[in-house]
């Protein structure tokens, strides 16, 4: 790596600097000019004034790599690297930091080192005034400076909203311990400090595979910023269980990732036999009945608890993404757990805000009443002042609250104006409301304020202009409120999601250290560990959260299914209010926000975790639960409904209370009944909801709620297909599809299209009454010069309510994921056979015949169809095949098949047939034949002297021996052997093959001979 020679004079270099530098404070030997600062380094500041004399905090970041990347690039290369070497390559960095210090110094800078970074980051944070930021670039080996930022959410603020740090505290203490997470995301970053810096045993990460590069994830060292979004969601997951262990699968790249690649990733969770897996990853194409869905329901079925995020394309009904439409899964809506500050006025109406980055809290000013006074944009000091002239005793704000809009004329729309205007101006406080729609405002000043400075929503501040009686009171409240962008349900069949929710908006957690020649995640900053952190919202946040909450029922309920798991986090997740005070709807937050504390104490399994009356086309519907005891004794619950809207004309119809003795299992009837009145459901504003509650009479903080939802006299709904594939091949067996759909209102006529393709219409089924209807379609459409061809193709219903009326396709806003539509795979080619090969059996004189079939029918956790060995039938599993690492070509849609074994004669060769037939009808046949040993070189071969090469290939399993020599075998089964002709006339070449585990085998011999001939005319083969 480096020489004796270098490294001591690097080391002497070190001492030299810290003798003339030290570490601490610098004054200024002699002050220069600042620079203008560049526009790269405005963008990074935005929000700061770098005009101020005031004092911040920023990283410097310096050129070379830092200890842990410069150990993985060598490695990479081969080299093997020593702990020497890294405690060298750490003493040369911390010179490089002491000269940037020295230089900092001649250029009479007030600096004041805070910390100095090497093993995963080389640089350093340093305080100076603001005004000097701006010549740090300038310094020799600088690479880039940034602000050290304050965020004021973290997930170590929304992890006890979800009781999680009680749960560790419990003795035993529960904190996933022993439990396997796997994540199915980006990249993870296991040289992050959050992950000990490292991977396998010992490690938070303890493997995983890279799909991308198809390598193990040990081998993926480079990560850089790619990996911030799976980073992330480990580091949340590793947080939320500090006890669980992580692998890692990555699918994703530059955000993206294929179908095949996801569904490859969660078989091989399935084979490494994770406890839980968690998923942040979206789709648009939302429906249960869809192969991604349904392998999410066999990962479960596998045993596995699978947690994935619900979307973020909110707040918009019934925009649940494809995989969070999984029955069986956990998905996750996104709520805001961050500390909420709230204003109230002489009404006595109370309001939302946001405080600004860098504010002072408000609590100094919490329970007093304060005037507020209107002061424009606020932006200029004469805003604040009578008239507009500054003079003492003019000041409209002295002692008040000064309120102000988001904007201004140019150049005085700064948030930090706006404050720091106001403090002059003697305000106690700023509230900057919005000048846009969008909800309240929030915003950064750049350095710690001198008076509070909270944002608001546009609507709030024209309210309190408005108000004749200009009083205000603060106050501060961790209020749970959801989310505006995270997806609501119901799913496209009308049932309930997400399942729960969990804090996911502004979540600071883990991100992964640039690699060579990138920026920093954006809006990232640096921790006393040297590891990065960013702050970044979603239900991809939340979901993690749920996934290490699962991992903590798993540690403490190891007999517990999936299901049980699912239903505890349900059954005892608590309500999220709305601003106003009423509930947000089922298929706003689910079951509500999730309780670690409360699911590890559940004494009550309600099943199913949410009641979905679907379309309820009827105006009396009886749904049942089951009501499940794991308490040790007899409890009585009450039993009370909450309806979303209690002015709504329908009833839930239940007992009023229900007794459950230790460990007893009860069937409870809850009956839906309309009133005849109630208005048909509008799309987009379901309200027919609300939950109910199931109270221990003996303790009622012992309680339990069931989500219901319905909609009522929906056009078209609950569109579903059997089977989810069809064959166009006239020799296929399924060559038609069934559609099946509910009318909750007469129509004049119900057609079909096929998305995406022209003129594609076919069905015209109407007129038809309210019920329930079935569709058999063949593949072809009205207009015959449109044809359908392989592959997924989606299919939407469109329905007609009047004669010549407009034909309405039922999707959501933004084409979200439809509330109507299917799925189907056009599959009309035959399968093949791939690698098949008879392997030698521990059965004497027996061998086993094993291969792949490739057929997109076939398809990963989504198996169909059989395959036939002479007419019997083999068992055929699902099957991944991975190539060598750093390749690509993946298949993704092979089922692979073994025999039992079958007798052969080796002497006569081993002959059989395969058929395969997939799900849809199409079918093959193919014969093969094999040897026990095949030459490529012919049996009598006339040479001239000289080398010579014997090469072939043997089945699995078969020893190959060669004038007594065993010959190893590739891992294909092919092997070479050199020999040397000598002189001419005939020489002859003894080869055997031997079956080491028959006892009672006699070797078969393979006659071989060379011929040594005199001239080149000679040579050639002999027949």
């Amino acid at each position: 790596m480096y020489s004796g020679n270098t490294w001591y004079k690097k080391i002497a270099f070190v001492l030299l600097v810290s003798l003339l530098v030290g570490l601490g404070t610098f004054s200024p030997l002699s002050a220069q000019a600042a620079p203008e600062p560049g526009s790269e380094l405005l963008s990074r500041f935005e929000g700061y004034d770098l005009t101020s004399s005031e004092n911040i905090t920023v990283i410097v970041e310096l050129e070379d790599e830092p200890v842990v990347r410069q150990r993985a690039n060598l490695q990479a290369q081969g080299m093997f690297v020593t702990a020497a070497q890294e405690k060298s390559h750490e003493i040369l960095l911390q010179a490089q930091q002491q000269t940037a210090l020295m230089g900092m110094r001649q250029l009479g800078l007030s600096s004041k080192l805070h910390f100095g970074y090497t093993k995963i980051f080389n640089g350093m944070a340093i305080e100076l005034p603001a005004n000097q930021v701006a010549q740090l670039e300038a310094i020799s080996g600088v690479k880039a400076v940034y602000p050290d930022e304050v965020y004021y959410e973290d997930v170590e603020n929304s992890l006890p909203t979800i009781d999680a740090p009680s749960a560790w505290e419990l003795p035993p203490g529960y904190d996933g311990s022993g439990i396997v997470v796997g994540v199915i995301d980006g990249w993870v970053d296991w040289m992050h400090p959050e992950f000990g810096e490292g991977i396998g045993p010992g490690y938070r990460v303890i493997g995983g595979w890279d799909f991308i590069l198809n390598q193990p994830l040990e081998e993926s060292v480079n990560i850089g910023v790619d990996g911030r979004h799976g980073t992330h969601v480990a580091a949340t997951v590793a947080a939320t269980a500090p006890g669980a262990s992580i692998r890692n699968y990555r699918v994703l790249w530059g955000g993206s990732g294929t179908l095949a690649r996801i569904l490859a990733a969660m078989e091989m969770a399935v084979r490494d036999k994770v406890d839980v897996v968690s998923m942040s990853i979206g789709s648009t194409y939302g429906h249960p009945d869809t192969p991604r869905a349904r392998a999410i329901d066999n990962v479960v079925l596998a045993g596995i608890v699978f947690v994935c995020s619900n979307g973020n394309n909110g707040p918009v009904e019934r925009t649940t993404g494809g995989y969070a439409q999984s029955q069986l899964a956990i998905s996750v809506g996104n709520a805001d757990a961050r500390m909420k500050q709230f204003f109230s006025h002489g009404t006595g109406q109370t309001h939302l805000a946001r405080l600004f980055t860098y504010s002072p809290q408000l609590d100094e000013l919490e329970g007093q009443t304060f005037e507020y006074v209107d002061c424009g944009y606020g932006g200029y000091l004469s805003d604040f002042y009578e008239d507009g002239i500054v003079e003492e005793g003019r000041s409209l704000v002295e002692g008040k609250v000064a309120l102000v809009s988001r904007g201004g004329p140019s150049g005085a729309t700064s948030f930090y104006l706006k404050h720091d205007n106001a403090r002059d101006a003697g305000a106690v406080a700023v509230i900057v409301y919005n000048n846009v729609p969008d909800g309240v405002v929030s915003g950064t000043i750049y350095n710690d304020g001198d008076i509070p400075i909270i944002g608001s929503s546009q609507a709030d501040g024209q309210l309190l202009k408005a108000q004749s009686n200009k009083t205000i009171e603060f106050s501060n409240d961790s209020y749970v409120v959801m989310n505006n962008g995270s997806s609501r349900g119901p799913t496209s069949m009308l049932d309930i999601k997400p399942d729960v929710s969990a804090p996911g908006t502004v979540v600071i957690a883990a991100v992964p250290f640039p690699a060579e020649g990138e920026e920093p995640v954006s809006g990232a900053t640096q921790r006393e560990n040297g590891g990065w952190y960013a702050n970044l919202s979603g239900t991809s946040m939340a979901t993690p959260q749920v996934a290490g909450a699962a991992a903590i029922l798993r540690q403490a309920y190891p007999h517990w299914t999936p299901e049980q798991v699912k239903l505890a986090l349900m059954n005892t997740a608590v309500d999220i209010k709305q601003e106003n005070g009423q509930s947000y709807r089922p298929i706003d937050q689910g079951a509500g926000l999730i309780n670690v504390m409360r699911a590890l104490k559940t004494q009550l399994f309600i099943k199913p975790g949410s009641l979905s009356f679907r379309d309820a086309a009827v105006e009396e519907l009886t749904k049942n639960v089951t009501l499940e005891s794991i308490s040790n004794e007899t409890n009585s619950y009450e039993i009370r409904v909450a309806m979303h809207n209690p002015e709504n004309q329908y009833r839930i119809l239940l007992a009023d209370e229900v007794e459950l003795k230790a460990g007893e299992t009860k069937t409870l009837p809850i009956t839906l009944e309309i009133d005849p009145t109630l208005p048909p459901s509008v799309l987009g504003e379901s309200e027919y909801c609300g939950y109910i509650y199931f109270i221990n009479k003996n303790n009622p903080d012992d309680y339990y709620r069931l989500p219901y939802h319905f909609v009522y006299q929906q056009p078209v709904s609950q569109f579903t297909v059997a089977p989810d594939y069809m064959s166009l091949n006239p020799e296929a067996t399924q060559r038609t599809v069934t559609f099946t759909y509910t009318l909750g209102s007469d129509v004049h006529d119900v057609r079909f299209r096929v998305h995406g393709l022209s003129n594609s219409y076919f069905g015209y089924t109407g007129p038809l009454a309210a019920g329930t209807y079935s569709f058999e379609w063949d593949g072809t459409v009205d207009d015959e010069n449109v044809t359908i061809s392989d592959g997924y193709i989606t299919i939407y219903p469109q329905y007609q309510l009047y004669e010549g009326g407009p034909w309405v396709n039922m999707t959501n806003t933004g084409n979200q994921g439809a509330m109507a539509y299917a799925r189907i795979m056009v599959h009309s080619l035959p399968p093949k056979f791939v690698d098949v090969t008879p392997v030698i059996s521990d059965v004497e004189g027996h061998v086993i015949v094993q291969g792949f079939v490739d057929d997109a029918l076939f398809a990963l956790l989504d198996l169909g169809g059989d395959v036939r060995l002479n007419g019997e039938k083999l068992v055929v599993t699902s099957h991944a095949v991975l190539p060598p690492p750093g390749e690509s070509g993946l298949g993704y849609d092979l089922g692979i098949f073994a025999s039992d074994p079958i007798p052969v004669d080796l002497k006569k060769g081993i002959n059989f047939r395969l058929e395969a037939t997939d799900v849809a009808g199409n079918a093959t046949t193919q014969d093969f034949e094999f040897k026990a040993v095949t030459l490529d070189n012919p049996r009598v071969h006339r040479v001239l002297p000289g080398p010579y090469t014997v090469s072939g290939r043997a089945i699995p399993g078969v020893e190959v021996r060669i004038n007594g020599e065993v010959i190893p075998l590739a891992e294909d089964g092919t092997f070479s052997w050199d020999t040397e002709v000598v002189g001419m006339g005939n020489q002859k070449v003894d080869i055997t093959a031997h079956i080491p585990q028959w006892k009672n085998f006699k070797p078969l011999k393979i006659d071989f001979n060379l011929i040594g001939v005199p001239n080149e005319n000679a040579t050639g083969q002999v027949d």
